[in-house]
């Protein structure tokens, strides 16, 4: 389950009733543990987590007695209700995306290739090991940073920085050769490989080369 799906006619349909101050609530919980300072990134969104969120926003007796439509606070033993019907019209209205709401479309060489390893992958029933691959210069690694923070476990191809890293000490091009003068070293990536062996080669040769020469190596 993921937050936020593709535009509903009827998105703010769930803030527009008397309890749209809890479900508010709700979805602001719900961006800080997915997009927040703290997020966990390497956590899926179950229906779980999401009941969670509004149990915990139901415990706030002001926002409880908004669950009701008679007025009056909902019960312990009806909140769990609440909650279910809650997490189903954030998901009819798109503020919610499950599995069964989505269609993946995949670019393979076979126009058979089967899904079920990416939907595994994506909705998160499965792990599967993720690799980066682009220009090596400061650039690269900063990308290749920025990707760690959505997949942790991310890191750089070793195949083809291999082969680009044996061009360096003759081969790629000055920084200022391909206007790339600005860029700053990231320091470190959080990857192993980038870290201990990509950046220093770099920093030795004060060199670049472009990802493009991987296939004339």
């Amino acid at each position: 389950m993921q937050f936020f799906a593709p535009p509903r006619e009827h998105f703010f349909r769930p803030l527009t009733h008397d309890n749209r101050e809890l479900c508010a609530a709700v979805l602001r919980a719900l961006h800080e543990r997915v997009h927040g300072a703290n997020a966990d990134y390497a956590e899926t969104l179950t229906r779980d987590i999401v009941l969670e969120v509004i149990l915990r926003a139901l415990a706030d007796p002001k926002l409880r007695a908004l669950a009701s439509d008679t007025g009056q606070p909902v019960r312990p033993e009806e909140e769990r209700a609440y909650a279910g019907e809650l997490l189903r019209k954030l998901k009819e209205h798109g503020w919610l995306r499950s599995r069964s709401g989505s269609r993946l479309y995949l670019r393979m060489p076979s126009a058979g290739g089967d899904l079920s390893a990416v939907e595994s992958w994506l909705f998160g029933a499965a792990q599967v090991p993720v690799s980066f691959f682009g220009d090596l210069d400061f650039a690269g690694m900063q990308i290749l940073a920025s990707l760690r923070e959505v997949f942790p476990g991310a890191g750089a191809w070793h195949p083809g920085y291999r082969a680009l890293t044996r061009l360096l000490p003759q081969g790629g091009h000055l920084p200022d050769q391909a206007s790339k003068g600005l860029q700053v070293d990231p320091g470190e990536t959080g990857c192993g490989y980038a870290d201990q062996e990509l950046l220093p080669a770099m920093r030795l040769h004060g060199r670049f080369v472009d990802q493009e020469a991987f296939g004339l190596t």
